[in-house]
């Protein structure tokens, strides 16, 4: 299973499991990868802790909210960027996932399509 370290309050490691989509869907209403490229903060921290919770299953939110710094989420989600990459959709032929394009964060409105727009 693909991993990636972070550093936290100590060293780290997020995993993207289908425990973590899933997840992610119940807390957000919506899957990871049907985000667009821009995250809000809730969606970040919320991606974060289930990420982290194989490595600590003790892990909070809470725990989580209270390590990060907000100077430091550029970092935050370079680590998040890395580990989809490891983990994202396979094309048909490829021996490694899709790299994906970067995420960027915003305290703005949720992820999602505009009103009156569709998605194929």
């Amino acid at each position: 299973m693909p991993k990636v370290e972070i550093m936290l309050d100590r060293p780290r490691w997020m995993t993207a499991t289908l425990t973590v989509a899933r997840r992610f869907k119940e807390e957000q209403g919506i899957f990871v990868w049907e985000l667009d490229e821009v995250w809000t903060l809730e969606q970040v921290l919320t991606f974060m802790w289930l990420s982290l919770l194989s490595d600590d299953p003790e892990l909070t939110l809470e725990d989580v909210e209270e390590q990060l710094s907000y100077l430091d989420m550029g970092y935050y989600v370079e680590k998040i960027k890395e580990l989809l990459a490891k983990t994202g959709p396979r094309l048909p032929g490829e021996e490694s996932p899709k790299a994906m394009e970067p995420l960027e964060t915003s305290t703005g409105t949720p992820s999602g399509p505009s009103e009156g727009t569709t998605s194929d």
